[in-house]
């Protein structure tokens, strides 16, 4: 028996109830009746606990303000209120199925669905359905929950007269097995009523009693079964596909550029501090710059360039304290006679058993499409027998005189290793016969200019190189990993290499014995030889070439800082690979500092729209929340581990868009950069941390939060 003793409720100091009380048994059909307002609906939610025990309260003679009691009553509880209660992101077949699962169902259920016309809206969702279709699918999870108590507030609103016979019909099955109390104003169900208590005066008054003998039953436990709510959590999903996947995307993006930023560097800092530690990185390069505010060194050798490393000067740094050896930089970059040349590009080929399997002009074409205007900066550099050890990925037969290429540039040439094996390069190169003094180069000292107004200040003298193109048939002795992550040689894309006394010789392979000096001046006609200096207007000196930078070796990192002080006190620029490396990673380190704030506020301002859309207002999961309670999870432990599952399931799902997203910029870097962006395990990290907080965490907070409001 239910048994409500001494009841008495007020809203305010509006009194409901005044010391009265209900009765109900198993087997018959107890009819709350009364005048709007009169306190139906706030007896029900009284039966359902929602305010807490007000009165003495037995169940099966059970009181039910001992906790353990109250918690078996909440078990057996099923509260239909006025407005269905539904997962409106399942069909309800599938909530029909889910339920199915959860609780053992009655046997005769499809005929029950038959019975109230909803078996062609099984595949409906509950916005799709009337009010009337909407009741008519709440009893039908009756008789799959079967649950001892039935609260019903106005259960026959909105049906027609056909369905409130089929109803009631099913009514009188329901109270065979449980308490089935129902407050309405229906005469259908005043007709129906075994039990019908009226609310007057703040009591409960008995008005009919058909003396229904209380059937003997054991009331067992209400068992619900263990379900994969994941895999409904997943089928949910595709009510609102369209909108699942933009906030999956929006969040995923913030979540791959917050773990794009912390790796930023590509590598480089890390190849950085292990590059410092190798021998290669205790040499500078000293050079006489043109422009103190150009010093970087520029190895084309069509333009000015700068003045040639005397003698004398080799061994004024030579004498300089920690340095062990100095030897020349060589480069040779591709050269065409402008005299002689229709167009001046390079002249470069792959040859195989004296066929050519490759032209690099066919490649001029494309980048020149791709407004790449590098293509003239092919050259060959020198490089040291521990360097190729080093970066040497494949390897073929070693000549004296042989080039290394290096991936970068295979890569922009579209170009695979296995087909460079036996292969030899036919390249036009310049080979260095004078240095010409005289020229001078504009340097724009003064300040702002008109284009064709400069001041005498405006020059600075400077130097070049005159050269004989020479075409070369080299063999290719094998690949260097080329780039900017660990244990790869930065270096330019365009760059072959040879070895450093082997690129020399071949600098040095056309000496001149003598030098000669040219006077040329200035006519309306251009530029035109004279025979004296008196008549000219640029004088020109002619002497044989001799290297314009040198490499320094110093004995050890920790003195190259003195080194490098003393070279630029005698006048020189100093390339310092370490000082070169340091500025870089400086930059690299403020950019990636720069680009983690951008991310992470991006991230921030996300996943705070995201999460105000979502649960500040709280709608779909308070309504989520609700449906979970209708079905059987009254406690609130009970709701948050089915929610966890849930937001779990959105981090996995979140985590895997982002690396997925993470991917797709790896491979837009190796198209663009031809560099593959380092995925390592930090980015992992950030991800699976991010998508747990995000997802998990924050929601889980709210669901705290909104539990305690309620």
């Amino acid at each position: 028996m239910l048994d409500v003793r001494d009841l008495s409720f007020s809203y305010g100091k509006e009194t409901i109830f005044d010391n009265t009380r209900l009765t109900a048994i198993i087997g018959e059909l107890t009819i709350i009746k009364g005048e709007s307002g009169s306190g139906k609906t706030t007896l029900l939610d009284i039966l359902a606990l929602k305010y807490g025990i007000h009165c003495d309260f037995y169940f099966d003679n059970l009181d039910l303000k001992i906790k353990e009691n109250k918690k078996n009553y909440q078990d057996h509880l099923y509260y239909m209120s006025q407005k269905p209660i539904f997962c409106y992101d399942l069909t309800l077949d599938e909530q029909w199925s889910l339920l199915r699962k959860m609780y053992s169902a009655h046997p005769q259920l499809e005929e029950f669905i038959s019975l109230v016309g909803l078996d062609d809206k099984k595949s409906s969702y509950p916005s799709q359905l009337s009010g009337g279709e909407q009741l008519r699918a709440m009893i039908i999870n009756m008789f799959i929950i079967q649950p001892q108590i039935i609260l019903m507030d106005e259960p026959t609103a909105s049906l027609d007269d056909e369905y409130k016979t089929k109803f009631i019909q099913l009514l009188h099955i329901l109270k065979e097995k449980s308490y089935l109390i129902i407050a309405t104003h229906d005469p259908y169900l005043f007709k129906e009523g075994d039990k019908i208590y009226e609310i007057k005066d703040q009591k409960f008054h008995l008005i009919k009693d058909s003396q229904v003998q209380e059937k003997e039953f054991i009331i067992d436990a209400l068992k619900k079964n263990n379900i994969n709510w994941i895999l409904y959590f997943f089928i949910m999903k595709k009510h609102h596909i369209f909108k699942e996947i933009f906030t999956c995307l929006l969040v995923s993006l913030a979540i791959m550029i917050c773990a794009f930023s912390t790796n930023i560097d590509n590598g480089f800092l890390s190849s950085f501090e292990e590059n410092l530690k190798t021998k290669n990185n205790q040499s500078v390069l000293v050079y006489k710059s043109l422009d103190s505010r150009y010093p970087t060194y520029n190895f084309d050798i069509t333009s000015s360039t700068y003045f040639p490393i005397t003698d004398i000067e080799q061994k004024s740094i030579l004498d300089i304290q920690h340095i062990k050896q100095i030897k020349p930089k060589i480069i040779l970059s591709t050269y065409v006679d402008e005299l002689s040349a229709k167009e001046i590009l390079p002249s470069f080929h792959i040859l195989k058993d004296n066929e050519e399997i490759y032209n690099y002009n066919d490649t001029i074409e494309q980048l020149k499409s791709d407004n790449n205007y590098n293509y003239y900066n092919l050259f060959i550099e020198g490089i040291e027998e521990t360097e190729i050890e080093k970066y040497q990925t494949y390897s073929f037969d070693k000549h004296e005189k042989g080039l290394y290429l290096n991936q970068s540039l295979l890569n922009r040439l579209q170009l695979k290793v296995d087909d460079l094996k036996d292969c030899l390069v036919k390249i036009k190169v310049g080979i260095p016969t004078y240095d010409v003094s005289g020229a001078m180069e504009i340097t724009i000292s003064s300040g702002e200019t008109d284009e064709e107004e400069f001041a005498d200040d405006d020059f600075s003298p400077a130097n070049l190189i005159n050269c004989q193109s020479v075409e070369l048939s080299l063999p290719i002795n094998g690949v260097l990993e080329t780039g900017y992550e660990s244990n790869t040689l930065v270096t330019s894309d365009y760059a072959m290499y040879m070895l450093s006394d082997s690129l020399e010789a071949l600098a040095r392979s056309n000496p001149v014995d003598k030098g000669y000096t040219v006077f040329r001046k200035d006519t309306e006609d251009g530029m035109i030889e004279v025979e004296s200096q008196k008549d000219a207007d640029l004088v020109l000196v002619y002497t044989p070439w001799q290297p314009n930078a040198y490499t320094v070796a110093i004995d050890h990192i920790e003195n190259m800082q003195s080194v490098v002080n003393e070279l630029e006190n005698l006048g020189y620029t100093v390339d310092w690979e370490y000082n070169q490396y340091q500025s870089y990673a400086e930059s690299i380190r403020s950019t990636k500092e720069m680009a983690k704030v951008i991310s992470f506020s991006f991230l921030f301002f996300t996943i705070l729209i995201v999460s105000g859309f979502h649960f500040l207002k709280g709608k779909e999961e308070q309504k989520l929340n609700l449906w979970l309670n209708h079905i059987g999870y009254y406690h609130k432990k009970d709701i948050i581990k089915v929610k966890l599952q849930k937001y779990l399931l959105n981090a996995m799902i979140t985590a895997i868009v982002s690396y997925v997203l993470l991917w797709i910029v790896n491979y837009i870097s190796i198209y663009v950069y031809y560099t593959p962006y380092i995925i390592n395990i930090k980015s992992w990290l950030v991800i699976i941390g991010i998508s747990i907080i995000s997802q998990t965490i924050i929601p889980i907070l709210w669901e705290g939060i909104y539990h305690v409001k309620n």
